[in-house]
């Protein structure tokens, strides 16, 4: 159906939620994110018009066909202003999900923004499976990659990645997994999602963590390229990059929220201020903020949320003596320990974590 232009604040905000709704369903459709950008675009609150432009951008990123020239023209300037954006152009709106979700359920989608409807997760996460997932999340930065390629190539363990992964075909691989095999999950992104996942039957959690200054300077020594939300070839620290820090900062202290914990007024402050600064503005200084901040948030998550189904292991334990790490999480998980040929895994500069094993996955285990 197609959503009509508002009357009142009352229908703006139906239509918003019937919008989000239709984007926790089919989260890459650029239709839906140009749409949600043209309702937002009205609105009076500052806000709004910040999170019409990400709407806009993320369109862009996802049909480069679509024209917004005013945007490009004056998308950077310091004030936002809703006239400045111009009308966009994509397919017709017509998706017949919209209005018929609990859009109660999906109120945290856009705060979260990943390619993921959060009501299927939720979900999924009370559903018992027979291959018993074992999840190895923790947040960015902290080693979970080098942990999933340790235990990937494992006989007995089938890997999965849900990086680009909807629920359904989550759900799937988890059914379709062989018998007496395990399936091993690798969700960094989920490390806000760990009481769900501690009350997942039958699952087991590994929560990776990393010394906090190490893990702070990683994510502020490395620069990404802002593409099109800032003058092309401009790069940021993680930390502040619309697509690395501030994603992965929103999404935990919307679960904080949600967990009705209070802000700190400070944290509010400051989370403003870099929301209001343009990406490609803003500073080492910000940067420096926001890594800590989401560290410590990692860390209350898995104080308040840690359970006996679920594991802690440290970065510096897998560089140390990966072998001793990965029995511990099989023992943990009741998998068959196997023999493990030994890859390279070093600190670089002291500070980085990397894995430069030089055999493949399924060569580490007989």
């Amino acid at each position: 159906m197609v959503i009509q232009p508002p009357s009142s604040t009352e229908e703006r905000k139906e239509a918003e939620r019937a919008l989000r709704a239709g984007l926790a369903a089919e989260p890459r459709r650029a239709d839906l994110w140009i749409e949600l950008g043209k309702l937002l675009s009205a609105s009076d609150q500052k806000s709004d018009q910040r999170t019409a432009e990400s709407c806009w951008q993320r369109a862009r990123l996802l049909d480069p066909t679509i024209q917004i020239d005013a945007f490009q023209l004056d998308g950077f300037s310091d004030k936002t202003t809703t006239d400045k954006f111009a009308e966009p152009t994509a397919a017709p709106l017509n998706h017949p999900v919209l209005g018929q979700a609990d859009v109660s359920l999906l109120d945290g989608f856009f705060a979260e923004s990943s390619a993921t409807d959060r009501s299927s997760l939720d979900s999924l996460f009370q559903l018992p499976f027979a291959c018993r997932p074992i999840v190895i999340t923790g947040g960015e930065f902290c080693g979970t990659e080098e942990l999933f390629r340790l235990l990937a190539g494992h006989s007995r363990i089938t890997a999965l990645d849900v990086s680009d992964k909807t629920p359904e075909e989550i759900h799937s691989a988890l059914r379709s997994a062989g018998a007496g095999q395990r399936v091993l999950i690798h969700a960094p992104a989920w490390e806000h999602r760990l009481d769900s996942l501690a009350k997942w039957p039958g699952a087991t959690v590994v929560w990776l963590d990393r010394d906090l200054s190490e893990r702070v300077a990683e994510m502020t020594d490395q620069q990404l390229v802002l593409e099109c939300f800032g003058p092309w070839g401009t790069m940021r620290p993680w930390s502040v990059h619309p697509d690395g820090g501030p994603l992965a900062f929103e999404r935990c202290l919307h679960k904080f929220e949600e967990a009705g914990n209070a802000i700190p007024s400070t944290v509010q402050k400051a989370w403003d201020c870099l929301q209001n600064t343009k990406p490609f503005r803003r500073s080492l200084q910000q940067a420096r903020w926001l890594a800590p901040e989401y560290c410590r948030m990692l860390a209350r998550f898995w104080q308040t949320s840690a359970s006996e189904t679920s594991i802690r292991v440290k970065a510096d334990e897998l560089v140390e003596s990966y072998e001793s790490v990965t029995h511990r999480v099989l023992a943990f998980a009741n998998v068959p320990i196997g023999n493990i040929h030994k890859p390279t895994i070093t600190h670089q500069h002291k500070s980085k974590l990397v894995n430069t094993a030089r055999k493949t996955a399924s060569s580490l285990w007989h």
